[in-house]
Parts: C-alpha cells; sequence; structure tokens
C-alpha cells in the first residue's frame, strides 16, 4: 500500500450532526479506501484498508493528502453539519473555543477529552452522569463504576509507576488494577508491586492522591485519602505459589462444563484452542473436551477418547481433576477415577473438583452406581464449587440461576487458599470435601453472609458438621470480626474458624466467600430433607404447627394465613395440571418445596394451579414469591412465555371445579369441561390482568359406591352382596359462559352466563 493518501469521505457514528468523524484516504494507484494508523505520538504509521457501508463524501473544494510519518488528520462536524478536517493541535485550539458552549453533555465529555480540558472534563463527567442519572440511577452507577473510573484510575496509575521506574509496556493494566465504590468512597485494588509502591513511597501516593481528586470530585466521591490494598492474582505462578505455599500443580479438566470454567480462570493465556467452542462434523453434541493446565497456563487441548495417562502433567506436587458428577456422567468419573488411582499409586495427592453442585449426590436405587463411595476411595479430597450466581440481585422465584463464572470464581479461590486449612488439626475423615459457595452485591457484611451460605446449602452435605470454614470478604475481614464469628457459631457450630481476604472482587459490589470442611457426603431422605427445609423456614421466622399426615412435610402459619408445605428431593412426581376434580393446592395454602432446580414454566404452571413450588435455596425469599406469584403470571403471558390453551385455560377449569358459584349451577359435586375440545376461548391481557370468556359444560360428578365385604346389608348377613357401582343421581348438563379473571391476588368469576 502507498505512503501517501487523499482525504476522500468521512464516517460518521451518528446520525447527530455536530461531533467527530472518521477521515476516509484513497491512497495513490488504488481504488479500495482506507484509514490511518496512527501511533502513540500521533504520527501516521501507515494505512489500514476498509469496506464501509455509508460514506459521506468530502466537503467540495477540499483537497487534502497525508502521508506516512506526517501527523494525523481529525476530523469534526459542526452543527451546520459542516466537516472540518485538521491536525490534531488546529482542531484543538478550535474547539477549545467553543468549550463553554452548552451542547449534548456527552458530546462535551468527549471534547473536553480531547482538548485535555480537566477543569471542563470534570464539569462534563458530572452533567453526563445527571442526565443518565434521570433516565436510569442503575445505568448512570455501572457508566461511571465501569467506564469512566477505572479507565481513570488506571491511566493516573500507570502515569505515576512509569514515573517512579515501574513503567511496563507488557503489563496488563486491566489485570494489575481493580477500582470499586463503596459508601460514596473509591477503592483501589493493585497488584503487589503496584501497591508496595504507594504504601512505601509518600510522594507516589501524593502524586495519585493529586491526580485523582478530580475525577473524585466530578462524581461527589470522597477527596480524603485513598484506600489501597493489595491484589492476589490468579495469573501469576508467584503469585498462587505464595498464596498456596505449593511450588507446581497441574489441572487436568473433562467435558464441556469443566472446559468453561478452566477457560474462564485462564482467559488470557490459553495456547490451542482447536477444539474450544466447535463440534466435530455430523455431531450435534459438543465434543468431550480435555485441557491439561501446566505453569498456570492452558498447555494442551485435545478430545475424547485419548489415553488419559499417557498425557504430559509435567512433575507437579498435586494433580486436580475437574468434571462433572452424575448418572449422566458416569464416563467422566470412571475415567477420572482410574488416573487418580494410578497417580495416587506413585505417592501424588490428587484432588477430584466438581464444577457444580449436583442435585443429587446419591442416585435412586434403580442405578447401580454409587459416585460418592468411587470418589472417596479415588481421590485425597473433592471439591464442590457452586455453580449457583453469586449476584444477590437474583430474586427470580423459579432457579436457582447457573453461573459457570461463580464455579470459576470459586475455583481460583480455593487454588490461591488451599494451604491456609489449618494442618496442625488432623483429618478424622479420610477424604477431604470441600464446598465453596459466594455472593456477591451491595449488601451489609451479614446480608452476603446469608447469601453465601445458601449458595453453598446442600442436604447431602453435612454443614452443621463441619469441622473447618474459611469466610473471606471483600475488605479486611478484621472489622466484621464479631458479625463473622457469630455467624459461624451459629450455623457452623463445630468448625474451626479462618478469615482471609478474598483474591478479587467485583467492581462496586462487596463479596463474601464461604469455603466449608465437610466429613462427608450423605444419602438422605424426604423426611431428612424435611427438617432441612424446617431449619431454614424457621431461620426466616416462619413457625411450624405439625407435620402432614400423608408425607414429608408440615403446616404453618403466618397471622392469619395457613399454608401447607410439601418437602420433595424431586420434583418430577408433581404434575401442575392435574385432573380437575383433585381440589389439593387450591386457597393459596399449598407450598412444595423441591431439591431440583425449578424452570420457569414449571413455577408458573404450579402458581395458575394454586401451589406455589419453590427451590429450598429460595425459602428466605418465600413471602416476597408468594405475595408476587401472580405477578410472575401475568408478566410471562404479556411477554409469551406460556401457553393459554396449554397451560392457563386448564389451570382455570381446575379453580372453577372447586368454586361455589359453579357448583350451585347443580348439587352435588360438579364436572367441568369445555363445550367442546374445539370450542374458542375469548381472552384479553392487559397490564396487570387477564379476562377470559370460557364456553363451559357443568355436569354432576357421579358418586358411586359399593359394599363392603363382610358387612351386612339390611341387617342380613347371608344376603347377597352386590360389588357393581350404582349411580345415585340422573345425570344433567348445564350450558354457560364463564367469565374470569387473572389478577395479581389471583383468580375472579366476574359473570356466570347459562345458555
Amino acid at each position: 500500500m502507498s505512503d501517501t493518501a487523499r482525504l476522500v469521505g468521512y464516517l460518521a457514528p451518528s446520525a447527530e450532526q455536530e461531533g467527530f468523524v472518521l477521515p476516509v484516504f484513497r491512497t495513490d494507484g488504488a481504488n479500495g479506501l482506507c484509514i490511518q494508523q496512527i501511533g502513540h505520538d500521533g504520527i501516521i504509521i501507515g494505512f489500514e484498508q476498509i469496506f464501509p457501508e455509508a460514506l459521506c463524501d468530502a466537503p467540495s473544494g477540499t483537497s487534502v493528502m497525508v502521508a506516512t510519518g506526517e501527523p494525523s488528520l481529525w476530523g469534526f462536524t459542526d452543527r451546520s453539519g459542516a466537516a472540518i478536517f485538521e491536525q490534531r493541535q488546529g482542531l484543538e485550539r478550535r474547539l477549545r473555543k467553543e468549550l463553554s458552549e452548552e451542547r449534548d453533555p456527552f458530546l462535551q465529555l468527549q471534547i473536553a477529552r480531547f482538548c485535555g480540558a480537566e477543569a471542563e472534563l470534570a464539569g462534563a463527567w458530572s452533567a453526563a452522569f445527571s442526565r443518565l442519572e434521570r433516565h436510569s440511577p442503575k445505568s448512570a452507577l455501572a457508566w461511571r463504576d465501569m467506564v469512566v473510573l477505572p479507565a481513570a484510575i488506571r491511566s493516573a496509575v500507570a502515569q505515576v509507576a512509569s514515573d517512579h521506574g515501574l513503567g511496563d509496556d507488557e503489563r496488563d493494566w486491566d489485570e494489575a488494577i481493580e477500582t470499586l465504590t463503596r459508601n460514596d468512597r473509591l477503592h483501589l485494588v493493585l497488584a503487589p508491586d503496584l501497591y508496595r509502591l504507594f504504601k512505601d513511597v509518600p510522594s507516589a501516593r501524593e502524586q495519585l492522591e493529586d491526580q485523582t481528586k478530580l475525577v473524585r470530585r466530578a462524581f461527589d466521591l470522597r477527596t480524603d485519602r485513598l484506600l489501597i490494598r493489595q491484589l492476589i492474582s490468579p495469573y501469576r505462578q508467584e503469585a498462587l505459589s505464595s498464596a498456596a505455599g505449593r511450588s507446581r500443580f497441574s489441572l487436568l479438566s473433562l467435558g464441556r462444563m469443566a472446559e468453561n470454567v478452566t477457560s474462564n480462570l485462564f482467559p488470557r493465556i490459553v495456547n490451542d484452542r482447536t477444539f474450544l467452542g466447535r463440534k466435530p462434523p455430523g455431531r450435534q453434541s459438543p465434543p468431550d473436551v480435555v485441557m491439561v493446565v501446566q505453569n498456570h497456563e492452558i498447555a494442551h487441548v485435545t478430545q475424547l477418547p485419548c489415553d488419559l495417562g499417557s498425557l504430559d502433567f509435567g512433575k507437579p506436587d498435586e494433580l486436580f481433576i475437574m468434571f462433572e458428577m452424575g448418572i449422566d456422567h458416569l464416563r467422566y468419573v470412571e475415567l477420572a477415577c482410574t488416573l487418580a488411582t494410578q497417580y495416587r499409586g506413585r505417592g501424588m495427592r490428587v484432588t477430584a473438583i466438581i464444577p457444580h453442585l449436583p442435585d443429587h449426590l446419591f442416585e435412586p436405587a434403580e442405578h447401580s452406581a454409587d459416585i460418592p463411595t468411587q470418589l472417596s476411595e479415588a481421590f485425597s479430597a473433592i471439591w464442590f464449587l457452586s455453580d449457583r450466581s453469586a449476584d444477590v440481585r437474583q430474586t427470580l422465584p423459579y432457579g436457582p440461576g447457573r453461573s459457570p463464572l461463580a464455579a470459576s470464581r470459586h475455583l481460583e479461590f480455593l487454588l490461591g487458599h488451599r494451604s491456609e486449612w489449618k494442618e496442625e488439626i488432623a483429618r478424622p475423615y479420610g477424604v477431604d470435601v470441600i464446598v465453596a459457595g459466594s455472593a456477591a452485591g451491595a449488601r451489609r457484611i451479614s446480608v452476603l453472609l446469608e447469601h453465601a451460605f445458601l449458595r453453598l446449602l446442600h442436604a447431602e452435605f453435612a454443614l452443621e458438621d463441619a469441622y473447618e470454614l474459611v469466610v473471606a470478604t471483600g475488605v479486611a475481614p478484621e472489622r466484621h470480626k464479631q458479625e463473622i464469628e457469630a455467624f459461624a457459631e451459629h450455623l457452623f457450630p463445630q468448625a474451626s474458624l479462618m478469615l482471609a481476604p478474598v483474591m478479587r472482587v467485583s467492581g462496586g459490589h462487596g463479596e463474601v466467600v464461604l469455603a466449608a470442611k465437610v466429613p462427608s457426603m450423605r444419602a438422605v431422605s424426604d423426611r431428612h430433607f424435611e427438617e432441612v427445609c424446617a431449619r431454614q423456614l424457621i431461620r426466616a421466622n416462619w413457625e411450624i404447627l405439625e407435620s402432614l399426615d400423608d408425607g414429608p412435610g408440615f403446616v404453618m402459619v403466618e397471622g392469619e394465613e395457613r399454608y401447607e408445605v410439601e418437602c420433595r428431593l424431586s420434583s418430577r412426581s408433581y404434575d401442575a395440571n392435574r385432573d380437575n376434580g383433585d381440589t389439593r393446592g387450591w386457597g393459596g395454602d399449598n407450598i412444595i418445596v423441591v431439591g431440583e432446580p425449578v424452570r420457569q414454566r414449571a413455577f408458573l404452571r404450579h402458581v395458575l394451579n394454586g401451589r406455589t413450588m419453590i427451590h429450598y435455596s429460595r425459602i428466605p425469599a418465600l413471602r416476597s414469591i408468594i405475595r408476587r406469584r401472580y405477578d410472575y403470571a401475568l408478566t410471562a403471558l404479556r411477554r409469551g412465555q406460556i401457553d393459554i390453551e396449554q397451560d392457563v385455560i386448564p389451570a382455570c377449569l381446575n379453580w372453577l371445579a372447586v368454586q361455589q358459584q359453579v357448583h350451585a349451577l347443580l348439587p352435588g359435586k360438579a364436572r367441568i369441561s369445555l363445550t367442546t375440545h374445539e370450542a374458542a376461548a375469548e381472552y384479553r391481557i392487559g397490564t396487570d390482568f387477564l379476562s377470559l370468556d370460557l364456553p363451559m359444560l357443568v355436569s354432576p360428578r357421579s358418586t358411586r359406591r359399593q359394599s363392603i365385604p363382610g358387612q351386612p346389608i339390611g341387617g342380613q348377613a347371608d344376603a347377597p352382596r352386590s360389588l357393581e357401582p350404582r349411580a345415585v343421581r340422573a345425570p344433567k348438563t348445564v350450558t354457560v359462559t364463564a367469565r374470569i379473571v387473572l389478577l395479581r391476588s389471583g383468580w375472579e368469576i366476574t359473570d356466570l352466563v347459562s345458555a
């Protein structure tokens, strides 16, 4: 490509007339279009070809030539739409004169940054934040905490570090510096060498304080002394080795879920992506990916089937094998156990990593596989990484939400803190079982602890018998020692407690990580699961009266409200649309707590049928879920997430079958059905209601009886006994049109019109 080019037009990023534009050129002797490549000093270092779809022509009479080695050309369109093209210094002088004019705050922000006008930049930040906050407060905070503050602070830290001899062109500043805001105060989390610089060199600290006052003042953050602490990076061998007390480890991941967790933890140094995210030709399912991590980087990627024993793990002190657990993943379990047995025979410590909390550790009796026993015999330790979303804003009634990022986060934590378990405490059991979970969000430490416990809770782990507990917080844990100790004493009464800082924190949020050593995995019954649920309901201030007679569950009350609570490990036995003669669950007094994730449609179908089904981790939010259950249904209807004919109308018929207004049409019990299978129901969906007009047949439900063997009939013991059913009422049918509405409070009949 030629070293010289002629200006032929420009690209405008938006439909607004005023703003910066991108100059487009045509090099000598070429038909294609290109843009400038600009070095750090603002000099053109080359041209790059582009293929624009909407090119604005350069102003008539414009003849501008540029060449490599010359200052770059910049473009701007004024309020009249006229395009101006000048070198940076000339355009900067022109725009600086107009900084006092009123215009869009975001454009003003661009101009102030371009001109390096610090005073105007602070005002533009503040004006842009105020504009965004009026429309969306959450978006304004996200823009401040995730866009502006990180960029401004990283620039300031890099400048100060360079002035003090720590400038490094190869450094990833995104990884070295994190920012977060709490209580109108800016916190910095820095890589170890940067942390030591600002801790030990007062002049560097003062320089950083001064250079960040402008941006802090713009967003009304405190401008006194910055809060700075050290970041422990999981991506540096020396950091992990120092934190963990071991020089080397290798990690083998088997399967798609393990691949996702590993890739999230080591996102920048994957050497081979041959199989990542790709499917072999002719196969619909993703490949069984195998990844090997050595020296804190992904050294090898292949896929099953392969000889795992022939893979090169280097010379680690410890081997980790990560795989999914469950009856559907027996292949991974068997391969992992075989490899673990092989390496443990050589004297190596081998740890299994399960990157999720299985719904069931122990499979039903019809399955012969005893996976927990297999793992306990093959491995030195087993780590369970909770994949329940750590975000405390996860308030949906169904779920819990799954997050591979959360599992990666917990693996990162355990790898970094694995030597902090107290070695002087002898292990009372043959295999260490460690469960890790976390919660993150702008909440008090006591709230985060409760949420983190729910991310950890699993009926088949004896958490109440845990003998070691690590609690890590996003701020110095010593500041909250009393709250943490009270929490641990209540829920982990037998555990020795250790406090630790988290390795990384999410920008702008607090965080708590819990890791508990439990004595074993245990098979539990529905009755034991009932006890687990009852404890959580009591902790949530529900009053339990008595157990149910017909299965695992109990009656609980709150004020004048009475609820029957059924507790089942499996939700598969519950059909949301029961036969409409089954009246259980109506009246809002039936709650089903299950040990498996609740899907959105299943939750909504149960709500429409008068029952509330939740996962046990949602127990603390039960009051809110009950109060808003029909809101969720109405929202789903507006969005088309549930079907009127398949989900709503059968539920409505079930409800109608137990209403007194319908029973009054006929003596005795009534059976409700549409007039024909093809009968069209008229409906209308509004913001907070659903109205239905249903053409129905109301017919009597025949009452049948039979004699009991051995019981005299009519006082004659030797009389013949009839076992044939006998109808007691002549059939009669009524045709009506029912007008029903679904409101935020539930179903209501507005009218019954006889045909």
